[in-house]
């Protein structure tokens, strides 16, 4: 279960988990003021700042059938970035964020994070 019962993330998720359309989701998501009400009072909770002017972003990358994508929410589409396996998709996927950090090695803003199962 990706959510607590009867929170607020769990009624978004259920409502639009019916919507299908992965664009029209987050457009949908987009007009939610409560939902942003509720994330600006937790974060002033903690030590962040709160700030409508947004710097940063994530990007993602993934194997799909042997070529390695990067996905990035501020672009129209994937970007493709060569041939990849499951053995070298760590490495391959590290020389590009490697490039990513030399373009601009004065930026501390900056942080990975790799999902993968358990070996264990």
């Amino acid at each position: 279960q990706m959510c607590i019962r009867d929170s607020i993330n769990a009624e978004y998720m259920g409502r639009y988990r019916k919507v299908g359309d992965p664009v029209a989701i987050g457009k949908a998501f987009l007009g939610e003021s409560e939902l942003k009400e509720k994330h600006k009072q937790a974060v002033s909770v903690g030590q962040s700042n709160v700030s409508e002017e947004v710097e940063t972003h994530f990007i993602a990358f993934i194997n799909k059938d042997g070529q390695l994508i990067e996905l990035d929410g501020g672009k129209s589409s994937p970007i493709p970035h060569g041939k990849t396996t499951e053995e070298t998709f760590l490495t391959d996927t590290l020389k590009i964020t490697k490039a990513f950090m030399e373009r601009d090695p004065d930026e501390l803003r900056f942080s990975t994070l790799v999902l993968a199962p358990s070996t264990i």
